[in-house]
């Protein structure tokens, strides 16, 4: 099970600040996306790169998406991979390969 970090340029936090989080859980690789919403290029190829049980670490929900809708969209996209997701800045922990959530 590998662990894989995921930042979006300048937002929600200066790049330099988001990588600096995600860092801190030894992550394989690091995706990072431009701050534009429409250009998720990276984030698709860290889809590609998911097998069940992997970990995606994201310093917020808003890396993301702009929208609550696009958020939760994405989210079942992980759960259909059965992929764990933390995010940093709402401590929050979604374990959807052992089926649990909950708060750091």
């Amino acid at each position: 099970m590998a662990t894989y970090g995921y930042v979006r340029r300048q937002h929600p936090l200066p790049t330099n600040d988001q990588l600096k989080i995600v860092v801190d859980y030894d992550c394989q690789e690091i995706f990072i996306d431009s701050a534009n919403y429409q250009q998720t290029e990276e984030f698709e190829r860290l889809l590609s790169h998911l097998k069940p049980g992997d970990t995606v670490i994201i310093p917020s929900l808003q890396v993301f998406a702009a929208s609550a809708a696009d958020i939760s969209n994405i989210l079942k996209r992980l759960r259909q991979k059965e992929i764990q997701l933390i995010s940093w800045s709402t401590q929050l922990h979604l374990n959807y390969y052992k089926r649990t959530a909950g708060l750091l």
